[in-house]
C-alpha cells in the first residue's frame, strides 16, 4: 500500500480501493471481549489470535453505509482501557498489540497514534458513569473481562501535553 504524506505533515489517503471510500468518522469506539495479550507474550500465535479478536470487534463497530468506511489519514488520539476480574496486566504492554491491530481499520499506520491514554480498571469498581459511550455502557452491563478502544482526533489546538 502506497502512503504518502500531504502538505500538512499528514498521510494521504492509500491508493486503490480504500482511497474511494471516505474515511471512518471519529469518534470512533468498541469493545475487544477478553482478556489482551502483551508484546513479551510467550507465544506469538496467540498474540496474533488476540489481534483478530481485536481487529474483527473493530470492523464489526464500524457504521454501516454503502461502500464502507476506508481508515483515517489524519494524525489521532487513542485511549485503550482494560477491565479486569481477576488481576491486571502491565498497562504499557498490552497497547501495542491492540494498536497494531486496528492498523488499516480505524488508521492506515499506527503512527499516526500521537497521543495515548491507557487504563486497567477492576470491574467491580467504583466509576463515574456521567459520560460513558452507549459501547462502554452495555461492555460494563455484560460483565466479561473487555477492552475497551476510542479514537479521536487530536484536539486543536494541539497540548504540549495532554
Amino acid at each position: 500500500m502506497l502512503v504518502a504524506r500531504d502538505r500538512r505533515g499528514g498521510r494521504s489517503r492509500p491508493e486503490g480501493e480504500q482511497a474511494d471510500r471516505p474515511p471512518l468518522p471519529l469518534p470512533f469506539d468498541f469493545v475487544a471481549v477478553g482478556v489482551p495479550l502483551s508484546v513479551q507474550s510467550t507465544s506469538e500465535a496467540a498474540v496474533r489470535r488476540w489481534q483478530k479478536v481485536v481487529a474483527d470487534a473493530a470492523r464489526a463497530a464500524v457504521p454501516r453505509r454503502r461502500g464502507g468506511y476506508g481508515p483515517v489519514a489524519d494524525d489521532v488520539e487513542a485511549t485503550v482501557a482494560y477491565f479486569y476480574q481477576s488481576r491486571p496486566l502491565d498497562t504499557d504492554n498490552m497497547i501495542k498489540p491492540i494498536l497494531d491491530a486496528i492498523k488499516g481499520i480505524v488508521y492506515i499506520d499506527d503512527e499516526q497514534v500521537v497521543d495515548v491514554h491507557a487504563a486497567v480498571r477492576a470491574m467491580h469498581g467504583t466509576y463515574d458513569l456521567s459520560e460513558v459511550t452507549n459501547v462502554l455502557w452495555q461492555a460494563i452491563d455484560a460483565g466479561e473481562p473487555f477492552v475497551y478502544v476510542r479514537v479521536r482526533p487530536l484536539p486543536q489546538p494541539l497540548e504540549v501535553l495532554p
